[in-house]
Parts: structure tokens; sequence; C-alpha cells
């Protein structure tokens, strides 16, 4: 695989972007900013702090939502073009919604060193073309411009964050970590595997 894969895809953003907006006031009511094992306070390190929606990704998944039928087939098509592969996999899906000022600081998805060889993600809904995503590989830095519906794909030990999004309007991305039948089975706990959807 590449070290980086990224795909336009078709998807409706204004359509994703209204309906984060809509649920967001929601999910940040009913649910708290833990983790799924109860550590409080957590954000995922992201820095965007204990009111975001990011902060709450321990208790939810996107792809659960009836209206995003669209969105699971244009993960599982752009993984498919990526990976060549055509198995099932399990996917855990979250929304980040930014605003003036806020900025995702440098964190990766999981713990050394298994992790490289599982996969993280994201998909542009709504960003202006001032936002990119930089990721630290092999003590490189990559950067990557973020643009509405395009889907990147990275491993999920690269450590990886955001310039600070300085618009009037606000920043929305969908992201997602991915495992296959073996990584969902030994290295997610049973407490958090209604979290993941089998796509």
């Amino acid at each position: 695989m590449l070290e980086l894969g990224s795909y336009l895809t078709g998807i409706d953003c204004k359509f994703f972007a209204d309906l984060i907006l809509k649920k967001e006031s929601i999910i940040l009511k009913k649910h708290p900013a833990t983790t799924i094992t109860g550590f409080e306070n957590f954000d995922g390190n992201t820095g965007l702090g204990i009111n975001s929606l990011t902060s709450r990704a321990s208790h939810y998944n996107l792809l659960d939502w009836e209206e995003a039928e669209d969105l699971i087939n244009s993960i599982k098509k752009t993984y498919v073009d990526y990976t060549k592969n055509k198995d099932p996999i399990y996917v855990h899906c979250w929304a980040n919604v930014m605003r003036n000022g806020d900025q995702i600081k440098e964190h990766h998805h999981g713990s050394y060193p298994y992790t490289f060889d599982h996969l993280s993600g994201h998909l542009g809904i709504m960003v202006d073309g001032t936002t990119l995503t930089y990721y630290r590989i092999n003590n490189r830095v990559l950067a990557e411009k973020n643009e509405k519906g395009k889907i990147s794909f990275f491993s999920s030990a690269y450590p990886h964050w955001t310039n600070q999004y300085t618009g009037d309007s606000t920043r929305i991305t969908i992201a997602f970590d991915i495992r296959n039948y073996w990584q969902f089975n030994t290295n997610i706990i049973e407490k958090a595997k209604f979290l993941w959807k089998k796509i």
C-alpha cells in the first residue's frame, strides 16, 4: 500500500454537513467526554477539548445513522481501491467539527507498534481549502490539502494534525478507524465492539 491513499468521492457533502450540525448538540448532550473505559475529559488527544464532538467519539458510530448508506459505500469502495482487499471490514466512524481558532494537535490512533498495519482515514465534508492535514511518516512530514469529498487513508500509527482553522464558518470532517476480522477480534475489547460496524 502507499503511505497515503486519497480518493475523490461523489458523496453529498452539504447533506452530511447539515446532518452532522443538526445532530451535534444532541450528541453533546447525550454522551459524556469519556473513553469507552470511563477515562474522563478525553478528546482523543486532539486538543479540541471536552466540548467538542470529537470528545464523544467513544460513544457512537456515524455509520449506524439511517442516513449513512452513501458514506458506507464510499468508505468500502475507496478502501478496496486502496488495499485491493474485498474482505469485510469493521469501521468506527465519527465527526470532527472545528470552528475559528480550533486546531487538531498531533496525535495518533492506537498504540505502537501493532497499529502500523491498522488503517485510519478521514473525509472532507465542509472544508474551504485553507486547512491541511500533516502526517509524520518515517521522520518526514507530509502535508495534504483538505478537499470536499476527498477520502484519505493512512496507517493508524502515523502521528497527524492540522493547521489552525481561521475561517468564519465551520470545518467538518468525518474520521474513521478500520480493522480487519483478525484485528477486530484480537485488538478491540468486548465492551467496545458495539462501536464497530461490519461493512
